[in-house]
């Protein structure tokens, strides 16, 4: 019995090429006895059965290769779309790197042209300090969602540095936005960059906040040590095999307006962002640090019920050990133009330097005057 009355056209057309002689072999939908639908194959072919024109149709059930054939589908969706992050990723930490070094040498010559606060121009001079500044802040905050920024590693206790945070951050919270913490103390230690863990955390709180809007809400802060299986990691942006072990799991959750298919779906992608004064910087930077640090990341929210973000982080095999290290790739030379800007920038420091003193001889004590260089002392 067919299961969608939709599909009688297509199959009477092959029940008619049947009955003309052909072999046909074709997929539908077919209603149990129960009520329930499933797909099938089926085969048909006309037969002469006691000397009557007989139409012969075997129905096969086909549900598990649907289901496999589906699965492969989603597969392939996830892997182009994690293609897709991985490329912006790398278009998006060249160009931050590039602009980095500009804005290193843009700051430079700033600073070299301090003007004293009698200056009328001083204002516009500190406006212009505090664009290029926040046009550093900005590509640092690209190198991030990039994966590229330099970390300094070390054994640290993620639920201790979240409540250190939570304490300083409860000032600036609105008051109607209650926070509720259960991180426990003592927990082992993950190989993580203490600073980009800050900024991880200060991202989601943030977010939580802004997702609460003018309404009361509660945040929840948890942390958590257990054993997480793949099952447990639906990330779909991850490229590499999140192995099963032990993890510290650190969950944030709001009671927001949550978000749509659409704005989860897109929401990794760098400056897309559904606030009107938002970067869109916020969550593509946390998967950033996460993929970092070899975690994982996930998100489950849905409109009307708030958010929840979740971050697993492979505990320290050895919990005495605390290891400084740069991540791999981190130490990579700069390319050309931007040694040529730095050097520029430093040459020009030097010359600024080498006004005072007069006289050659006098080059060592003058230097180290702070009368001599206008307040500012060059070593």
């Amino acid at each position: 019995m067919l299961a969608d009355p939709g599909a009688r056209g297509p199959v009477d057309e092959q029940i008619g090429r049947a009955l003309a002689g052909e072999v046909v072999l074709f997929d539908s939908l077919h209603r149990r006895k129960d009520g329930s639908v499933m797909p099938v194959e089926v085969y048909g072919r006309a037969i002469d059965c006691a000397g009557r024109l007989t139409l012969l149709l075997l129905g096969r059930d086909i549900s598990r290769r649907v289901r496999a054939e589906q699965a492969h589908l989603e597969f392939q969706a996830k892997v182009l779309e994690a293609q897709r992050r991985e490329s912006l990723g790398i278009l998006a930490g060249g160009i931050a790197h590039e602009f980095g070094n500009l804005m290193t040498t843009i700051l430079a010559h700033l600073e070299l042209a301090r003007l004293p606060e009698s200056s009328p121009a001083r204002g516009r001079w500190s406006q212009v300090v505090a664009a290029a500044n926040a046009a550093a802040d900005l590509c640092h905050k690209l190198q991030v969602y990039s994966g590229r920024a330099r970390l300094v590693m070390a054994s640290i206790d993620l639920s201790a540095l979240v409540d250190e945070l939570l304490r300083l951050m409860r000032a600036a919270l609105p008051e109607h936005v209650t926070v509720e913490q259960d991180l426990p103390p003592n927990m082992p230690g993950i190989d993580a960059d203490a600073e980009q863990m800050r900024l991880m955390v200060v991202s989601l709180i943030t977010n939580a906040v802004e997702a609460i809007g003018d309404r009361p809400g509660t945040i929840a802060v948890r942390a958590r040590l257990g054993r997480f299986t793949r099952a447990d990691f639906e990330d779909a942006s991850t490229q590499w095999q999140i192995p099963d072990g032990d993890y510290v799991c650190l969950e944030i959750s709001d009671s927001g307006s949550g978000m749509g298919e659409e704005t989860r779906r897109r929401m990794l992608e760098p400056f897309f962002t559904t606030k009107v004064t938002g970067r869109g910087l916020g969550l593509p930077a946390v998967h950033g640090i996460v993929r970092a640090h070899r975690g994982a990341f996930v998100v489950t929210s849905e409109i009307g019920r708030g958010t929840t973000v979740r971050v697993f982080f492979p505990i320290v095999s050895s919990p005495s050990a605390t290891p400084l290290r740069r991540e791999e790739g981190s130490g990579a030379r700069l390319p050309a133009t931007g040694i040529s800007d730095i050097r520029s920038s430093w040459w020009t420091t030097s010359r600024w330097c080498a006004r005072w003193p007069p006289s050659p001889s006098k080059a060592r004590d003058s230097l180290s005057s702070p009368r001599a260089t206008g307040g500012k002392r060059c070593t």
